[in-house]
This record gives C-alpha cells, structure tokens and sequence, in this order.
C-alpha cells in the first residue's frame, strides 16, 4: 500500500486521549488505527475479531507444540510405539503449516491486504475438500 499523500488532521485533547487509548488497545498506531476505522466499519470489527481468534489459535499451537515435544521425549524413553511417534510427527507437520498460514493472515491483517471475500471463499473450498 503506497503512503505518499499525508494528511494533518486536528483533534480535541478528549478525542485525542481517545484515539490513543484505543490504538494502543488494539496494538495498532494511530495512523493504522483511522486507516482500518475509514476502511470500513464492519471490516474493523471482523478484523479486530479474527486477529484475538488468530492470537488464541497461535497461544494453543505453541502449547500442542510443548505437548508434542513432551511425547517424543516419552517417544525416547520407548514409551510410545513407532505408530504412535510417526503419526505424532505427521500431525506436528500439519501444525507448523498451519502456524505458518496463521503468521501470513496475521501480517495481511496488519498491512491491510487482507481480503475477507477472498478468505471466505478458500475455506469453503478447503471445507468440501475434506
């Protein structure tokens, strides 16, 4: 997204507060805050949505990760069949790529190049597949 035009803008010391709080809240800075508010409305909310759902889904791979770790270790300890290890590593596979979607959503999301449609459309495609 080229920011060649800049804009000035004034604010009351109340809407400024505000808007400061609320772009810290959400981790955002100022300028990418009223970019995503002009953007649309509905967009904000779906993505302010999606990127908390996103964040939780990331806190729970890392955490299936520690799991995954703590049976190969079991694993070597030949608590664990070699069924049990290789479809533990299969799975762990199917979880990195997914961390891997997960990250690239993320940065779309914060650089505005997501497109909801667009994302809408693929799970679908993904979901008649499986």
């Amino acid at each position: 997204m080229n920011k060649s035009i800049q804009k000035n803008f004034r604010f009351d010391e109340t809407t400024a507060n505000v808007l400061s709080r609320k772009s810290k809240k959400l981790k955002l800075s100022e300028s990418e805050y009223l970019r995503q508010l002009i953007m649309s409305d509905s967009e904000v909310k779906a993505y302010l949505l999606l990127k908390e759902d996103i964040s939780k889904i990331m806190i729970e791979i890392i955490r299936i990760g520690n799991n995954i770790n703590q049976i190969a270790h079991a694993a070597n300890l030949m608590y664990v069949t070699k069924e049990d290890f290789k479809a533990m590593r299969e799975f762990e596979n199917k979880l990195f790529w997914l961390r891997g979607d997960l990250q690239n959503v993320l940065f779309d999301l914060k650089n505005g190049m997501f497109d909801f449609d667009e994302c809408y459309e693929q799970l679908k495609k993904k979901n008649r597949k499986n």
